[in-house]
């Protein structure tokens, strides 16, 4: 409007010079119209075809009308029909005009203004003239490359975005470790990728020139101000923020179902691009993504819950991370908790009850001081050894002589570990430092295969036989007190006793019944119960100088089964009832009489085959009110939840004379 004014202005005092006050019309002012613009000494422009009113100055009548001619001087060629005007006042006149479709692309047009039945041209004066542009393309066509410019610079925006965001050692991950299609697509975009710069430049230059074409196509249909707002907005909102928050999200498959797109304009912006991007790799130099370990593990954490890569697995890949900057004396166990024995001390069976509660493999043997480790022994080697013999240690070192691994306390994991995995020198070794002024190491610990395996998956590994969870905390087992408890009541000595049987064939009479036989499990009698009922004089002895058939039977055919019997050493004859009177002979763990132990207190259950012993029998022998009385015990220790009660007697339950008369010799 101000450039209005202003041209107005300019017109009435050029045209008052010029042609004094006789001119028709000495000047307008366009009040509306669509894409007008103003060239050069303030001329208005105007789109062909377009709608315009305009406001004239000048000496006006009634009837008066206007007309547009191309031609300087004469009247003779209207472009189009003349126009009535409408006459506000002598020296104001209005007019709407439809502008011509003109052939060329410029065309200076002129008025004519007719007063009765003569025309008469207005000059050429700047003020007395406008312009009308005509596009170089049709207006659906320009409409079609407008559309087409905005799709294409959305997708190059986004495409920059993408394909650049995945650096080239994502891709190549993705093209070795990636799902079937993350392959395809990584193996597709990689080539090109790899041109870093160059690439950059290329999609930059084409997203800029398809945005700047857009641009001056709008411009053509409307004015300058609006023509900036109007691409501004299309072009953030469509060819910025929608692309870059959407193709990034499918950048890989984007990437590469348009690949053939990127390459075309890569090669169309060859001359420019290129050397351009040769410039920034020699500037910036090579594109290289490192990850150290601790970002490599922090990036393992914050996208677990995407990757679904489970704790464990992080924990197990953070351990592998940390094997060469750990040291074997953080992970080790310190002398003073290594189980070690002296080497003078003999393989009693305490001894070796004692090394079969501790849940090793390997026992370390010292002479004099404990830090003074000599040998080793391994637990297999005791496995032929009678511990009523006492054999004294120093001689079963002698004899096997293990090799004593020793490495000093910097050693890091993974040295250890390959050292352990090689299987060449054993799983274990101990642990030195040599402290000042001193010349020989000193050992200070002792580190396993399992300790580095520990370290390695970032968790405790424990087997049936650890005692203690954690070397570190001391964490006790929550078992482990059963299975000291276990050990040491079957240590004892027994040769005090009337029947004599080793303790080792005791504990495997009490693992069989526990374990194999459905009565003694643990849900109907505890294993305190049951260790306590092997005390109660159930172990019997049937002694023959001869291996020939005992006189009295163990059981009789008919009889009330009132006792249930498990041979434990020799060997037993038995019968069965049947017109056939089949024979066959059984040995050591099998049971008799197990529906004594199923039936009520009334006994109308009976033997239906008779048991012999054959020779020197041992065996055990459980009557019914005795089981009954275990189960009733079990009961009340799992109700009441007492603690353990190895040492004390029944409750007062035991009123037969079964459970008071302690072991029973027959001689035969």
């Amino acid at each position: 409007m101000e450039k209005s004014l202003v041209f107005f202005y300019l017109m009435v005092t050029s045209s008052y010079i010029e042609n004094g006050v006789n001119g028709q019309i000495i000047g307008f002012r366009v009040e509306s119209s669509t894409g007008v613009d103003f060239v050069e000494d303030l001329i208005p422009e105007f789109q062909e075809g377009a709608n315009i009113v305009l406001r004239f100055f000048g000496n006006f009548k009634q009837g008066d009308e206007i007309g547009l001619t191309d031609h300087i001087s004469t009247c003779n060629f209207l472009m189009k029909d003349d126009f009535p005007i409408t006459v506000e006042s002598a020296e104001l006149a209005k007019v709407s005009l439809e502008l011509p479709i003109l052939s060329e692309h410029k065309t200076a047009v002129y008025f004519c203004l007719k007063r009765g039945a003569n025309w008469t041209h207005q000059g050429t004066s700047e003020w007395l003239k406008f312009y009308v542009r005509h596009p170089l393309l049709p207006m659906w066509i320009n409409m079609v490359v407008m559309v087409f410019s905005i799709l294409l610079s959305s997708l190059f925006n986004g495409l920059a975005l993408g394909l650049l965001s995945l650096n080239v050692t994502d891709l190549k991950v993705i093209a070795n470790a990636g799902e079937k299609n993350e392959k395809k697509y990584a193996q597709t975009i990689l080539p090109v990728r790899q041109m870093g710069n160059y690439l950059l430049c290329s999609i930059l230059l084409g997203s800029t020139a398809f945005n700047s074409v857009f641009t001056v196509i709008l411009d053509e249909y409307l004015s300058n101000g609006i023509t900036i707002v109007t691409s501004t907005l299309i072009i953030v909102i469509g060819c910025e923020v929608m692309p870059c928050s959407i193709v990034p999200r499918f950048g890989l498959m984007m990437g590469a179902k348009t690949i053939w797109l990127t390459r075309m304009i890569m090669i169309i912006t060859a001359p420019v691009s290129y050397p351009l991007g040769k410039f920034l790799d020699a500037i910036l130099g090579e594109e290289v993504t490192m990850y150290t370990k601790e970002k490599f593990k922090e990036l393992l954490k914050l996208t677990s819950q995407y990757s679904h890569v489970k704790n464990d697995e992080i924990a197990i890949i953070s351990g592998a991370l940390e094997m060469n900057t750990k040291k074997v004396e953080d992970v080790m166990t310190p002398l003073e908790d290594v189980y070690m024995l002296p080497i003078t001390s003999y393989l009693d069976f305490e001894t070796v009850a004692g090394i079969m509660k501790s849940g090793y493999s390997r026992i370390p043997i010292y002479d004099g001081e404990k830090s003074n480790v000599v040998a080793l022994i391994f637990t297999r080697d005791l496995a032929l050894l009678d511990p009523d013999d006492k054999t004294q240690i120093r001689l079963l070192v002698e004899i096997y002589n293990h090799e004593v691994v020793y490495m000093t306390a910097d050693t890091t994991l993974d040295v250890a570990f390959s050292m352990f995995k090689e299987g060449r020198r054993g799983h274990l070794a101990f642990v030195t430092t040599l402290k000042d002024g001193e010349k020989r190491p000193e050992v200070i610990g002792l580190v396993t295969l399992e300790d580095v395996i520990e370290e390695l998956i970032q968790a405790e590994i424990v087997d049936e036989f650890d005692c203690i969870l954690d070397n570190r905390s001391k964490r006790k087992r929550e078992r482990a007190k059963m299975a000291s408890d276990f050990l040491t009541v079957f240590a004892e000595k027994f040769e005090s006793r009337t029947v004599y049987i080793s303790p080792q064939l005791r504990i495997a009479a009490f693992q069989y019944l526990e374990f194999e036989v459905e009565a003694f499990h643990k849900e109907k009698v505890s294993p305190n119960v049951l260790r306590r009922l092997l005390y109660q004089g159930v172990i019997y002895h049937v002694t023959s100088k001869k291996k020939t058939k005992t006189d009295k039977p163990l059981i009789t055919t008919g009889e009330a089964a009132q006792s249930f019997v498990m041979v434990l050493e020799g060997r037993v004859e038995v019968q069965l009832s049947g017109p056939e009177k089949l024979k066959f002979e059984s040995g050591p763990f099998t049971c008799f009489g197990l529906c004594a132990l199923t039936s009520s207190t009334d006994l109308t259950e009976k033997y239906d085959y008779t048991v012999t012993a054959l020779g020197e029998v041992r065996f055990l022998k459980i009557s019914n009110e005795l089981y009954l009385a275990a189960r009733r015990a079990t009961q009340y220790e799992y109700s009441s939840k007492v603690p353990d009660l190895t040492n004390e007697p029944f409750p007062a339950l035991f009123t037969d004379s079964d459970s008071d008369r302690g072991a029973q010799k027959d001689d035969v």
